[in-house]
């Protein structure tokens, strides 16, 4: 946007995401037909937090909610252990994915924004169990609004080097699992 722009402007804020892949287009359509079998899916909601957010490893749980307009109980909660699509979900990421140029500690945004994994082994009494955001501060600009917030939002700092380890999606990308070229 800022290439394109060619500017930079005062009233701009910008935001990119700490991201853990993009799970493939036609396993994702796939599955919405397999769902759909069930009835007519009227939402889905990928971030289900009811059964928690984090496992105790402090890695998010992937609880999917679906939603069907056409049957007497409506509502179906399909966790990471209990769904072919969620428990295998990495190993059908683009390939794009697998070596991706955007990962690292420094943005060109004003912030990145995440999810903070291992929050419940850094400071347990922040873990609510329906996740917390993790923010860098990528320029003055993002250190700016951060400040603007603290009345609305609870913010704590912690050093880097402790949040690292259990966010790996920051730094690293994804590893092809054994037999990604078979399933292509």
């Amino acid at each position: 946007l800022k290439s394109y722009l060619g500017k930079i402007y005062d009233n701009l804020l910008t935001i990119d995401l700490v991201c853990g892949g993009v799970t493939s287009p036609l396993l994702w359509n796939k599955y919405l037909e397999y769902q759909s079998k069930s009835g007519n899916l009227k939402n889905i909601s990928m971030r289900y937090k009811e059964k928690g957010y984090l496992t105790s490893e402090g890695f998010p749980s992937f609880s999917m909610k679906l939603e069907f307009d056409n049957q007497d109980e409506n509502i179906q909660v399909i966790s990471n252990e209990e769904d072919l699509f969620l428990s295998t979900r990495f190993a059908f990421y683009r390939e794009n994915c697998y070596q991706c140029d955007f990962k690292g500690i420094r943005h060109d945004s004003d912030i990145t924004i995440g999810d903070f994994c291992g929050i419940n082994h850094i400071d347990r009494q922040a873990d609510d169990g329906w996740g917390v955001s993790l923010v860098l501060i990528q320029s003055e600009k993002g250190r700016a609004l951060l400040e603007d917030c603290q009345s609305i939002i609870d913010i704590e700092e912690h050093p880097i080097n402790t949040i690292l380890p259990s966010n790996p999606m920051i730094m690293a990308n994804m590893k092809k699992p054994l037999g990604y070229e078979y399933l292509r």
